[in-house]
């Protein structure tokens, strides 16, 4: 913790050194970090404000890409508060601006964040049987989308396996609490199909890592 601290006084240094030179590039930059740094440690408030201030200042630069990664930080803080409206409203924005540039990269990214916000919302207790086959049909719809648009993107041999092992396990999640609803036995082998897909893609290129 306190080594978090050290960094989150250091980064607070550098946004004030930002603002003096009116950067708001860089501003926008520290902030995402900030927010980061408090999500980690536990400060959903302070993180919040952060990633407010990026998306502010990312609107003053017309800094599109800027803009959705910025809601899908805010988005993120929301799942960790458990307000999932709030969540998936950020999250949503995050797709329709990475699709307004297409950016192959966050369209990605925005596709399993959504889906991953549905599939937290349908382990809700408070979640009915027919909202849960509702938020589950949408999640695996996104996370088809996602492991799409992973043969689409432009990254490196790492991060290519990374995004497509979860992908498959995200689907073989959803795929499983669907099997629990409906005791689907086509919906228990799509999801071990999933898991053994992830399985040996991580393990010929020996990372495990998100196993």
């Amino acid at each position: 913790m306190n080594s978090k601290l050290k960094e989150i006084k250091k980064y607070q240094k550098l946004r004030q050194k930002s603002q003096e030179s009116n950067n708001l590039k860089e501003e926008a930059e520290v902030c995402n970090v900030l927010g980061n740094l408090f999500l980690e440690t536990g400060d959903t408030t302070e993180a919040l404000s952060m990633h407010q201030n990026e998306l502010a200042l990312c609107g003053l630069l017309h800094d599109v890409v800027g803009q959705a990664v910025a809601h899908r930080k805010i988005g993120d803080v929301f799942v960790s508060k458990g307000n999932y409206t709030s969540a998936i409203k950020h999250h949503t924005l995050h797709l329709e601006l990475a699709c307004k540039v297409e950016d192959k990269v966050e369209m990605q990214r925005a596709n399993t964040s959504l889906g991953r916000t549905y599939l937290d919302k349908s382990s809700l207790p408070s979640t009915s049987d027919m909202e849960i086959e509702d938020l589950l049909g949408r999640s695996i719809k996104l996370f088809n989308e996602s492991l799409r648009l992973v043969g689409e993107v432009k990254v490196g041999t790492t991060e290519f396996v990374e995004m497509k092992v979860r992908s498959y396990i995200n689907l073989g999640l959803a795929h499983h609490q669907l099997n629990i609803i409906n005791h689907n036995t086509n919906e228990a082998a799509r999801s071990v199909g999933c898991f053994e897909k992830a399985l040996s893609l991580a393990e010929t290129h020996n990372n495990t890592d998100d196993l």
